[in-house]
């Protein structure tokens, strides 16, 4: 199936429930998926949309932070599939001297690491995309 370029749509964030949720749309149409994401990665997610720092290294900042200063960059996040559980798989493209090391990651971490990463694509596999029905603001938080 091809990957279909996506964006951050939205974050959806309720403090009262275990599953949080983000919204990803595709780039010049209308699909979207939402995917449930646990509340410490939604939280780390809203933490750098917000731009709010840290004292101190959190694990996402950590693991960028262990790319980097092993020379290389995170390149995209490709979401795969989706399991009968209900449960996504992704990975993460990590370049280095020209070549892409691809790891097996959850989508909300890899959310949480390729968004510190301007220009970094996300994908997702197109048939995993639904048509939008929601009136909620098409804003995209991570711009």
């Amino acid at each position: 199936m091809p990957q279909i370029p996506c964006r951050l749509s939205h974050l959806i964030v309720d403090d009262t429930q275990s599953v949080q949720s983000v919204v990803l749309k595709e780039h010049n149409g209308s699909r979207s998926v939402h995917i449930g994401i646990g509340i410490y990665e939604a939280m780390a997610i809203q933490r750098l949309l917000d731009q709010e720092p840290f004292p101190r290294p959190l694990t996402h900042d950590l693991f960028e932070h262990a790319i980097t200063s092993l020379g290389g960059s995170l390149h995209s996040l490709h979401i795969t599939t989706l399991d009968d559980d209900g449960t996504y798989f992704a990975h993460l493209s990590i370049q280095r001297d020209g070549t892409i090391f691809d790891i097996d990651c959850r989508p909300s971490d890899g959310l949480a690491l390729i968004l510190r990463q301007k220009g970094a694509l996300i994908s997702i596999d197109s048939a995993l995309l639904s048509e939008d029905t929601s009136t909620a603001n098409d804003e995209n938080p991570a711009e």
